[in-house]
């Protein structure tokens, strides 16, 4: 939406050099100048808010946008961003403690594909493309391999279009096996998370490597970290990796990492 409401406006002035005397404030107006020449509202949306290194200067930024929303003559006043959404933010305490936003409220949507939601989006693609496919089945299909998870739903599709593998089961099944011979941002981030966190691999080799049976308490931080970072699932017990792709991409990742810490010493 952000970039959306720059496409319909002149928006060079953000790319003007700031005073540095004053720099939090000219960025203040800025925002303002932003939000109401746009014909929409602008939603901004940050990524791993928590991973910044300087604290101050984001609480700075945070308490200008804050004081903005507050001060809004009226709500249909854009004079700052219609909301702000940090994502990928595993524990909020890590930005700043007894923090005045809400954006510590539980958010408890599901954003997995059902079965049916995905036959939705294969019927439009037949429409256009008139593949002769069993929605039914193949969207049954691409649920038992994705757990519903969008962006694997989409990769599969993706690899079974590109590489004209076959709408059918079989070709479902052929699009997981390759998809995990990929490398995509997905599956980096997914290791870049299990290799910075040792606690959280080991809960992983646990579950996976030794079948170790471990209960699903929320609370305990290693499983809610994994549940943020979408590699366990969020019901059920005991803890299972959220879907068949992970499942795999990871237990052989793990698989490597075992047999590399056994390799005789030359």
């Amino acid at each position: 939406m952000f970039m959306d409401a720059l496409y319909d406006m002149d928006a060079t002035f953000l790319s003007e050099p700031v005073n540095p005397q004053l720099p939090l404030i000219e960025l203040s107006n800025r925002i303002t100048k932003l939000c109401k020449n746009a014909d929409r509202p602008i939603i901004l949306m940050v990524d791993e808010v928590d991973r910044a290194s300087n604290y101050d200067l984001l609480d700075s930024f945070l308490s200008i946008l804050r004081s903005k929303f507050l001060d809004r003559p009226d709500t249909g006043n854009r004079s700052t961003f219609h909301s702000v959404i940090f994502a990928g933010v595993h524990n909020i305490k890590n930005i700043k403690p007894n923090f005045p936003w809400n954006i510590a409220a539980p958010f408890d949507v599901d954003m997995s594909f059902a079965p049916d939601e995905i036959a939705t989006m294969l019927a439009e693609y037949e429409a256009d493309h008139h593949t002769g496919m069993d929605i039914r089945a193949v969207s049954e299909r691409l649920y038992y391999h994705t757990s519903g998870y969008p962006f694997l739903v989409s990769a599969l599709c993706r690899m079974i279009h590109d590489k004209n593998i076959g709408w059918n089961e079989t070709g479902v099944d052929t699009a997981a096996e390759l998809i995990v011979l990929e490398t995509n941002t997905l599956f980096d981030d997914i290791i870049k998370n299990i290799q910075e966190h040792k606690s959280l691999n080991d809960m992983i080799v646990a579950v996976l490597l030794r079948g170790v049976y471990v209960p699903y308490i929320p609370s305990d931080p290693d499983l809610s970290m994994g549940i943020t970072y979408g590699i366990f699932k969020r019901k059920g017990t005991p803890v299972a990796i959220s879907n068949r792709i992970f499942e795999k991409y990871i237990y052989e990742y793990m698989l490597m990492q075992e047999k590399k810490r056994n390799l005789p010493d030359t």
